[in-house]
């Protein structure tokens, strides 16, 4: 009898002691929590892209223009060889009125005086007013300058509606990227992302956006590219829309 219960206990500790032994089993279910959607980004949809990657430029006729750009090797040439006539050319659309209008630059002849930009709010059936949003330098000056202005060929409206110096950089730069926020009655100039040039006015109507450059017949060239026309958020147009402060 003794033999029995010693061997009957033995098996019962040997039970236990593979029992104990044996690994503890892991879930193989997923949490069961829905997972959280991350916000989604506020962008503004492009409404015309032009890299200048064709064989022929397909654009209007600006009215500040004396003649119209060449496309050569990807890129728009704006040649400055007339003295005080201007490279122009409007892209032919009926945008949104908010707009973001950006581009690449490159100033590849730096002679003479030059004024390079973007235009916004083009009109060509009011002879042609637009907003010009521009870095300049000017004859006898080795200083840049960035500014915005209502170009208006009869005269009726006055020209500049702000102008600041460029510093930094900036001054002395061949190539650089230029952006237009035209959006409510806020304009803003950004150079590389600074904004450098802010003004409020609404009294354009036109809907077309364009390129320019002209110079003082000194030689002076410059090319385009990666041209953008993007549609204001609705947060940025309400924005514009709010009243603005007054200066104390």
């Amino acid at each position: 009898m003794k033999k029995i219960v010693t061997v009957a206990l033995f098996f019962v500790l040997l039970i236990s002691a593979c029992q104990a032994a044996a690994p503890t089993a892991v879930p193989t279910t997923e949490p069961t929590a829905a997972p959280t959607t991350p916000p989604t980004p506020t962008s503004a949809p492009a409404l015309f892209v032009d890299d200048f990657s064709g064989a022929q430029l397909n654009w209007g006729q600006f009215g500040v223009s004396t003649q119209l750009p060449t496309l050569a090797d990807g890129v728009i040439h704006f040649p400055l060889n007339i003295v005080n006539k201007a490279t122009a050319a409007a892209t032919g659309n009926k945008f949104p009125e908010d707009v973001i209008v950006t581009s690449d630059v490159t100033i590849s002849n730096d002679a003479g005086s030059h004024v390079i930009g973007i235009a916004c709010r083009y009109d060509p059936t009011l002879n042609g007013k637009a907003y010009l949003f521009y870095i300049a330098k000017f004859s006898g000056k080795t200083d840049r300058v960035a500014g915005i202005s209502v170009y208006d060929p009869t005269g009726q409206q006055t020209g500049s509606l702000t102008e600041q110096p460029v510093t930094g950089d900036l001054a002395t730069a061949t190539t650089f990227r230029l952006q237009a926020e035209c959006i409510g009655s806020r304009l803003i100039l950004a150079i590389n992302g600074q904004n450098l040039a802010i003004a409020n006015d609404s009294s354009l109507p036109g809907r077309d956006a364009g390129l320019f450059a002209f110079g003082d017949g000194a030689g002076g060239e410059v090319q385009f590219d990666n041209f953008t026309v993007q549609a204001a958020t609705a947060d940025q147009s309400e924005a514009a829309r709010l009243p603005v402060p007054k200066t104390p």
